[in-house]
């Protein structure tokens, strides 16, 4: 039985676990305190979860194949799907957390499928982009929203992009940035450190948009003595292996220490974090992909980490500048050896940083997100 004022809530999401992109990283924390604060919730996704993780609250398999990407097909699979489950679906709130589905959504609302009890959407800051960038995309999008009843952006900055093309919605939207995950506590331990080397460790996917190749341009720039104490830590899928292929042949040349650890597990993450000195993840703007926020950022200001990251995008909501890490001049990244280097001679201004940036992460609330997406 759902208590007063509860609901029951379908997400529908490509992204989730066992993939650890931020996305996925969100709908899993946003179910699980959902659940805890009494809804029914369910998670309805394509993606393969391991058998031996469980939740607490309940995940549907969605068929394959075709289901889980933005395609065509994958629309078409989903709409079926729904069509013949509509009496799971049609007096629940449906939640569209993730750019796949609600893609798919825009079309579906064409076919004349009947509004659900509640449509909630979050938007991360690139569908912003892709679904504004045609007009018919465009109009379909602006529909999709106006029968919104909640629309959740994780900034501010993807606040003011939403209001630039649909200003009549200012009404229903919420800023839901997000907080840390379950399995992280505010880290009081430091690295204990047998010599003066400084590990600098970037957490996320290996792809243009995270900016680890001119990070590492950057770091060829600083003084030889003070490279040769950096151990550069990079943990993440790769999307791109010739991406990555470019940042080994990067790091070669200007004779940086990169170690990749690849795409690390939940264990191995919280130890990297632990073990290292600096953060950081330069993200840059690429193509119609934008840092919706940065959940990483708040995973290690949690850690005492002082952050290296760009001011592009979200990200400022995550990043205090010169408080708990800097922000670089994204357009300038030829200025960015040098205020790296600033950074990392001033070991006062580290710790200073790192003990502000454990209070920032304790800002953040998953109970507030679910409050303000589903029961205000």
């Amino acid at each position: 039985m759902i208590g007063k004022n509860k609901s029951k809530i379908i997400a529908l999401t490509n992204e989730f676990y066992p993939f650890k992109g931020g996305i996925a990283v969100y709908v899993e924390e946003v179910a699980a305190c959902a659940s805890k604060r009494g809804h029914e919730f369910e998670v309805w996704t394509p993606m393969k979860k391991s058998m031996d993780y469980t939740f607490d609250f309940q995940v549907r398999d969605l068929p394959q194949p075709w289901l889980g990407t933005q395609s065509w097909p994958s629309r078409i699979r989903l709409a079926k799907y729904l069509a013949a489950n509509k009496k799971f679906w049609k007096e629940a709130t449906i939640y569209l957390p993730d750019p796949g589905p609600i893609r798919a959504w825009m079309y579906l609302q064409k076919l004349g499928f009947p509004k659900p009890k509640q449509l909630v959407i979050t938007l991360h800051g690139s569908e912003i982009l892709d679904c504004t960038e045609y007009p018919h995309r465009k109009r379909l999008f602006g529909q999709l929203l106006k029968t919104a009843d909640k629309i959740g952006v994780v900034s501010r900055y993807n606040k003011k992009l939403l209001m630039r093309r649909y200003p009549e919605l200012e009404y229903k939207i919420v800023v839901t940035s997000g907080a840390l995950r379950r399995m992280y506590r505010v880290h009081d331990s430091k690295k204990h450190a047998q010599d003066d080397s400084i590990v600098i460790l970037t957490v996320g996917r290996v792809s243009p948009r995270k900016g680890q190749l001119p990070f590492i341009e950057a770091l060829g720039g600083l003084n030889e003595s003070m490279k040769s104490k950096i151990i550069y830590k990079m943990a993440g899928p790769t999307i791109s292996n010739r991406y990555l292929k470019k940042i080994h042949k990067a790091a070669k040349y200007n004779k940086v220490n990169l170690q990749y650890q690849g795409e690390a597990s939940r264990d191995q993450l919280k130890n990297l974090y632990v073990s290292s000195d600096v953060f950081a993840l330069t993200s840059v703007p690429y193509k119609n992909s934008v840092e919706g926020f940065g959940l990483v950022f708040l995973e290690a200001s949690a850690h005492g980490l002082p952050i290296i990251a760009t001011r592009t995008g979200g990200i400022e909501d995550a990043v205090l500048d010169n408080k708990t890490g800097i922000l670089l001049p994204v357009q300038q990244p030829d200025s960015w050896a040098l205020h790296i280097e600033r950074l990392l001679t001033d070991r006062s201004c580290l710790a200073k940083m790192g003990e502000e940036g454990r209070k920032w992460a304790t800002h953040f609330s998953w109970e507030y997100i679910v409050k303000k997406l589903f029961e205000e």
